[in-house]
């Protein structure tokens, strides 16, 4: 559990080499695309939701913590 916000941001990064190098129709080969056409517009809008997905991630991840380990409470959860 640990690992996986680290898996999702190497699984996005990957993208962006293997849809390159092998011509794969995706957001990797649209990301480098807009990158390499210097569309601004598509790389923040790309950027923005690569972003919010990570942090989405992340969010998930602190939940999931919570309910394996109950030493680790929300701040303002009632104590069972």
């Amino acid at each position: 559990m640990t690992r996986l916000p680290m898996s999702v941001a190497m699984c996005i990064t990957g993208s962006f080499f293997i849809e390159s190098i092998f011509s794969i129709p995706g957001i990797g080969q649209y990301y480098v695309t807009a990158v390499n056409n210097q569309d601004l517009s598509i790389v923040l809008g790309e950027t923005v939701l690569l972003a919010l997905l990570y942090v989405v991630v992340l969010f998930i991840t602190d939940v999931l913590y919570s309910l394996v380990d109950p030493r680790i409470r929300m701040p303002g959860a009632a104590k069972a």
